[in-house]
């Protein structure tokens, strides 16, 4: 038996011990754990974005028929929730994906072990995968919060021009 190497160890080239390839397979947890937070805070966000285009809705149907202007500035308004909500859902489906490549990328820690070291380029592609659909994912939410900010903007601008009127 190799120096260092323990009764239990398998594959790797350099007869690296089963713990040393669990602890290899966990690694990619961490990046599991941040994707799962990057999930939960742009589901939040979603959620607002469609309680609020519910709220335009409300409001655009409530209008008398002589208020076409309100009704322009709401319906700007629910464009610009229309693209936030389409940023956000990429932004989900990036961070979904780059789930996945983490998850495989600690299967293929335990593929390259069995078969010898014959994969060694394969965890690491896939984490590398992974770690640029989560920039993918954070571009999605950087442009929706740059539309966000747009929405809050005309939702002032149209209050101001309502109190106004009053």
């Amino acid at each position: 038996m190799q120096a260092g190497s323990l009764p239990f160890s398998m594959g790797m080239a350099q007869g690296t011990p089963v713990t040393a390839i669990i602890a290899q397979m966990i690694a990619p947890a961490v990046f599991i754990l941040a994707c799962g937070n990057l999930l939960n805070v742009t589901m939040t966000r979603v959620v607002r974005a469609v309680d609020r285009a519910r709220a335009l809705f409300v409001e655009i149907h409530a209008l008398p028929s002589d208020g076409n202007n309100q009704r322009d500035a709401i319906l700007s308004e629910l464009r610009l929730y229309q693209r936030r909500i389409s940023y956000l859902q990429r932004a989900l489906s990036a961070y979904h994906l780059a789930i996945g490549l983490f998850v495989l990328a600690s299967l293929a820690v335990a593929l390259n072990a069995l078969t010898h070291d014959a994969l060694p380029w394969l965890p690491t592609a896939l984490t590398v995968g992974g770690t640029l659909t989560v920039l993918v994912g954070a571009i999605g939410v950087f442009l929706e919060t740059r539309v966000s900010t747009d929405a809050m903007k005309a939702e002032i601008a149209r209050e101001l021009g309502s109190s106004s009127l009053v």
